[in-house]
């Protein structure tokens, strides 16, 4: 459950995001890659992505 520093800290990255929704949740994805592959070190293969987003990690 995310606690208000969470919601705080979503607020200002989302205050970076496109306009446009899909180009949002195209750097979402991305973003989500790199919280799995780096930041969590997991060795799971990342989640499916769009065609249009370029992956962070040589797969």
């Amino acid at each position: 459950m995310p606690t208000l520093w969470h919601k705080r800290h979503a607020m200002s990255l989302a205050s970076q995001l496109p306009e446009n929704p899909d180009d949002a949740r195209l750097i979402l994805a991305a973003m989500q890659e790199l919280v799995d592959v780096f930041l969590a070190g997991s060795s799971e293969p990342a989640p499916a992505r769009a065609d249009n987003v370029l992956p962070f990690a040589a797969n």
